[in-house]
């Protein structure tokens, strides 16, 4: 398994004042319901998903730290 590329527009490029780099990866499993909720009425994530990105974000940042 390996994280999704996020290709499309993202709030990272205003990131750019920042950081010198921007990375855009997913790690959400993402399935038909979950793109019907994408940008729409109602957007939301699955909890599942939620858990999964913020636990794969806090592990990257935690290593990066040095913790």
């Amino acid at each position: 398994m390996a994280p999704g590329l996020k290709v499309g527009g993202t709030d990272s490029t205003h990131r750019s004042k920042v950081a010198d780099d921007s990375y855009r990866f997913q790690y959400m499993e993402v399935g038909r319901e979950d793109i019907a909720g994408f940008h729409g009425t109602n957007e939301r994530l699955s909890i599942d998903n939620l858990v999964r990105e913020t636990g794969a974000y806090y592990f990257l940042m935690k290593e990066a730290g040095g913790g």
